[in-house]
This record gives C-alpha cells, sequence and structure tokens, in this order.
C-alpha cells in the first residue's frame, strides 16, 4: 500500500511539474530566414520563422536549430555539395575526423 501511494505521489508531483497551459497562434508565421541551405531547387524547403502566441510568447518554427553556428559531420555522400563517389576507395578517409565512443577525440 505504501508503494501505491509514493507512486501516486510521485506522478501528481511530476505531472504537476511537466503540465504547461496550452498556448495558441493564429495565422502564418513571419519567415527570419529563407533557407538554411541551398540545392538550387532540389533539396526540401529549410525555411524558419518566428510567431508570436496570444500569450505573448515567440515560437519559432519549425523548431531552433543551431544549422548556421554548430560543428558539421563530414560529408561522405552529398549530392547538392558534388560529393558523389562511387565507391567507398573514392573517399578520402584520412580528411574524416574519428570520434572516440569514449569521449577522447
Amino acid at each position: 500500500m505504501h508503494a501505491l501511494t509514493l507512486g501516486l505521489t510521485l506522478a501528481l508531483l511530476a505531472s504537476s511539474v511537466l503540465a504547461q497551459q496550452p498556448s495558441f497562434t493564429r495565422g502564418p508565421a513571419r519567415q527570419v530566414d529563407a533557407g538554411l541551405f541551398d540545392c538550387g531547387g532540389r533539396g526540401r524547403i529549410s525555411a524558419v520563422g518566428s510567431i508570436t502566441s496570444e500569450d505573448g510568447r515567440v515560437w519559432t518554427v519549425p523548431a531552433q536549430t543551431h544549422f548556421r553556428t554548430a560543428a558539421k559531420a563530414s560529408d561522405l555522400y552529398n549530392d547538392c555539395a558534388g560529393k558523389t563517389p562511387a565507391r567507398l576507395a573514392d573517399v578520402d578517409l584520412s580528411s574524416i575526423p574519428v570520434l572516440d565512443g569514449g569521449g577522447n577525440e
């Protein structure tokens, strides 16, 4: 019985901490970046915008990103950038950074 009571108490505490009031927006977002990358019409739309909800909160849509400032993984194959090796032998493996899963690079 004590375990059940403790479990219900923890569930109620967690739900009250995590619960948020809904936020509503109306209409299209305002575009703040026309595209994160350009592939000459061959890639997907990558525009980013913002919209203000009725409660005054500003939302970035589809989501906030660090695309412009974050480190990028090596491109092994990228049709847009012109990297299209036919086989592994065509890839300069020495130019690809290797990360150790244990945290030592």
